[in-house]
């Protein structure tokens, strides 16, 4: 009878062992599959973290592209009003010299129709 009784309580407390186990197991499986959720939901969100990071790499990019073009053409155009200008004023004096000349030959035709 001790003998029965010692296989019964042994057999009693391998198989609240067998349970403790599963139990053990079932959460930790549990635990995976919340983890697993988990991860494959932050996915987007990572995805969507880099390709934020990227966007603002590429218009920081692009916006330094466009402040040198910028600098660029403001160089550019200085160059073109200071050729300009220079070029303003040599036909304004030469016009100046011209007026003169025409302003003659005009009175003296003036005074030879009057002759």
């Amino acid at each position: 009878m001790e003998k029965l009784r010692c296989l019964t309580m042994s057999r009693n407390v391998l198989l609240e062992k067998i349970k403790q186990a599963e139990a053990v197991a079932s959460a930790e499986v549990e635990k995976a599959e919340k983890d697993h959720v988990s991860t494959t939901n932050r996915i987007p969100l990572d995805q969507e973290a880099v390709l934020k990071e990227k966007r603002e790499k590429a218009e920081k990019a692009s916006q330094s592209e466009i402040d040198k073009a910028m600098k660029d053409i403001e160089k550019q155009k200085a160059d073109i009003l200071s050729k300009g200008k220079k070029a303003n004023s040599k036909m304004n004096s030469d016009a100046k010299g011209k007026v003169g000349k025409a302003a003659g030959k005009f009175v003296d035709k003036f005074l030879e129709s009057l002759s």
